[in-house]
């Protein structure tokens, strides 16, 4: 058996503000190069489905951030350094993609399920299904998003 060393529990060791401060202090002197780097990583990530560019473009993010970090000079091409690590960062990007569009489909499937049975509830019932039909929307509406705000945490 392998004794760990015991690790002391600190509260409030990480402040929030003090990192926005910092990272803020970080960019703030290239501002707009980081903005022009970030959102060419977002279109280009966002241009091939399930991710497989987003891991490769978050990598040169922070590349551009570490290198900005050292004191070294950073330039735009720094961003497609992020394809050096391909395959490492595409399996990163599925790792986190995956399951996300497991449970959003998953949402999807059992709003639209319960759309139509509650239609075809009402049909069969006769009734006018204005009331029935909008109450029912409105539930399904709302579970839809805690599903997809449990997801998200």
């Amino acid at each position: 058996m392998t004794n760990y060393p015991q690790t002391e529990f600190r509260p409030r060791v990480v402040e929030p503000i003090e990192c926005i401060k910092g990272g803020w202090n970080l960019v703030k002197d290239q501002y707009w190069l980081f903005v022009g780097i970030c959102a060419v990583a977002m279109i280009i990530g966002g241009a091939v489905p399930l991710g497989i560019l987003m891991g490769p473009m978050m990598c040169g993010i922070f590349l551009t951030l570490f290198t900005k970090r050292r004191g070294q000079p950073i330039d735009f091409n720094l961003l497609f350094k992020g394809f050096d690590y391909f395959g490492q960062s595409v399996i990163a990007a599925l790792l986190h993609i995956i399951p996300i569009t497991a449970v959003i489909v998953c949402a999807y499937i059992f709003m639209y399920v319960g759309m139509f049975a509650a239609m075809f509830a009402t049909a069969a019932a006769g009734q006018d299904a204005a009331p029935i039909a909008g109450i029912g929307f409105v539930l399904l509406f709302l579970l839809f998003y805690c599903v997809i705000l449990w997801s998200s945490l």
